[in-house]
């Protein structure tokens, strides 16, 4: 019976990439020693770390930025070192030994190479053909001389002091006891005991790799985790309440909500990890760094918010008092000795009162002085002004019933009484309508905001949220390119349609033609000039699945308001995060110039 070991698991081969991903890092952009140290580690680990090395360095080593091909090289020499014959055996073969003639090679790269780049390829070349004994190296070496490619041995190359690195080695024989069973399992010639000695191999490889899988996912928590830790360190170290925006407040509360979520699960992650494991110190600091930046969290943004909020509480308060006064001023000014209000009620109504009923007996009506009564008087107000603005009388003709006159002069179960219940049932009903019909407030609200003080639409945009099938496209416009990496691409949809002409609405496309990977994690921030003011809606999900070439790609849309009271050019300036596969894309700070959008808006609502 035949015995098939796998050299190298799906999820020790992960581990390599995301290990590697991170060496490279663009927001970082330089060399990191330890990363590149737990590289070589790991590649000990796997039979075929070497040549899953080499495929990943080949392409780096020839990048166009210096800097990435920097660290290329110098991440080649520490796996030279420190990853033994195997990988020696693997660079000194022709397929990997044209890769770096190419950048020297006036042929090939050599012309648009940078001078520090080809120097080092130089000196790496010869340093292995001083110390590793392998002819190809010998003989591509003495070919670039005779050449006249390298004119000259370089000087003062350091002498290579190889580390001879751990045999790697196999859980199926670590355990004592089953090693002794498995032994005596196939040394029998009982077909039972073969199948035996078959499961037990199958089991332990299992756990195996379970236990490398949990070993990699914790490395990535944990470097998720000190990523949002440093930027919220970042954010509130550089926070100013009078500067900061409405986006950047959004991703401050963000951070906080991720890594309060988080630390439970760094509990959970340090209980289940054996107390003699190297990786307890790194949780216990993380955790430490947790606690300590939602400490600081809480100490300068909630106070500030507190702050905030007692100070819309007095704001709030004030302006009750002075609404009340105004309210209580216009209930009690005097009014002319000759005023009637039967006399307004008959212009009001065009409908003629006789003098016989002013001549009957008055009678209180306290039944109608109830809750529904200020309602009613609220809403006459109101009434007789629209009415009024309606006949095109002057505002001089429009007054407000006092309530002692009300009561004095209109008898029970007259004509007057009965119109006074029309008055307020019309009333009401005027209330129903606007409440059951939204944008008679909304249009009120624009007709208030309208203007273009910066206040105004600054406050306008707060209180605007907008449903994507509401929104028309600018087809003079056109969408607008914002990113196109990693077959992801974002564009900028613009509306042609919009609440004022001082405030832009853009839509957010995100589509991925990834027909192997699932897009998840998917965030855009984004922020404008201080002139300016951003608000961005919810988007419609965070992940984009398996591109299918047969339907339609799925996309992530999320809606833009730009509030721009000066009518400025807009510079959009965005981040965004996602990840593939396991492997985290972030992209820095980027700038866009918008196209201008003010022309041809129609009114969204």
């Amino acid at each position: 019976m035949n015995f098939n070991f796998t050299s190298n698991s799906t999820s020790s081969r992960k581990e390599i990439e995301s290990l590697f991903h991170k060496i490279f890092s663009p927001i970082k952009k330089e060399l990191d020693p330890n990363l590149v140290g737990q590289f070589c580690q790991k590649l000990n680990s796997d039979l075929d770390g070497a040549q899953l090395a080499l495929d990943l360095l080949s392409p780096k080593i020839q990048s166009s930025q210096e800097w990435e091909a920097m660290i290329a090289l110098y991440t080649l020499e520490a796996c030279v070192k420190n990853c033994g014959e195997r990988f020696h055996d693997a660079v000194a073969r022709f397929r990997f030994l044209n890769e770096i003639i190419k950048l020297i090679s006036p042929k090939y790269y050599g012309n648009r190479t940078s001078e520090k780049v080809k120097q080092r390829c130089i000196e790496i070349l010869y340093s292995w053909y001083l110390y590793l004994n392998r002819p190809k190296i010998k003989e591509a070496y003495e070919m670039l001389k005779k050449q006249g490619i390298v004119t000259e041995d370089p000087m003062n190359v350091d002498k290579l002091d190889f580390k001879v690195p751990p045999r790697i080695s196999n859980p199926i024989f670590e355990d004592g006891e089953k090693s002794k069973k498995l032994q005596q399992l196939l040394k029998s010639k009982n077909p039972q005991d073969l199948e035996e000695a078959n499961r037990i191999i199958k089991n332990m490889v299992r756990q195996d790799e379970m236990k490398t899988e949990k070993i990699s996912n914790r490395i990535n928590e944990l470097e998720h985790i000190n990523n949002n830790i440093r930027l919220l360190n970042d954010m509130l170290l550089n926070y100013n309440s009078a500067s900061v925006t409405e986006s950047e407040k959004e991703t401050i509360k963000y951070l906080y909500e991720e890594l309060d979520k988080m630390r439970p699960k760094l509990v959970t992650m340090a209980s289940e990890t054996d107390d003699n494991d190297e990786a307890i110190g790194d949780i216990i600091k993380t955790n430490e760094q947790c606690e300590k930046i939602i400490g600081q969290y809480k100490l300068i943004f909630l106070k500030h918010i507190n702050q905030a909020s007692s100070d819309d509480k007095l704001v709030s308060l004030t302006s009750s008092v002075h609404k009340d006064e105004e309210l209580f001023s216009s209930l009690e000014t005097p009014k002319p000795s000759n005023y009637d209000p039967l006399k307004e009620l008959e212009e009001l109504f065009a409908n003629p009162i006789s003098n016989s009923t002013k001549n009957v007996p008055e009678k209180k009506f306290d039944d109608l002085l109830t809750s529904d009564t200020n309602l009613m008087y609220n809403n006459m107000q109101d009434l007789f002004t629209t009415m009024s603005l309606k006949q095109n009388a002057p505002a001089s003709q429009t007054y407000v019933m006092p309530k002692n006159q009300i009561q004095n002069k209109i008898p029970a179960k007259t004509p007057q009484l009965k119109a006074l219940d029309e008055l307020n049932q019309l009333g009401k009903d005027l209330m129903e309508k606007s409440l059951i019909n939204p944008s008679i407030l909304l249009n009120a609200g624009l007709e208030r905001k309208m203007g273009s003080n910066e206040n105004d639409v600054f406050s306008l945009l707060n209180d605007l949220n907008f449903e994507l099938e509401a929104i028309k496209p600018n087809v003079q416009i056109g969408p607008f390119e914002l990113y196109n990496k990693n077959m992801i691409k974002i564009v900028l949809h613009f509306a042609s349609n919009t609440p004022n002409e001082f405030i832009s609405v853009c839509v957010l496309s995100v589509t991925s033609l990834n027909t192997e990977n699932v897009v998840k994690n998917f965030n855009f921030q984004a922020a404008v000039p201080k002139s300016m003011k951003l608000k961005l809606q919810p988007a419609s999900r965070s992940d984009l699945p398996i591109y299918n070439p047969i339907l339609p790609p799925t996309a992530i849309t999320q809606i833009l308001l730009i509030a721009n009271p000066s009518k400025e050019q807009i510079k959009l300036k965005y981040k965004l995060g996602y990840s593939i596969d396991e492997t985290e894309f972030n992209e820095p700070d980027n700038v866009k110039i918008l196209p201008d959008t003010n022309q041809n808006k129609q009114s969204l609502i």
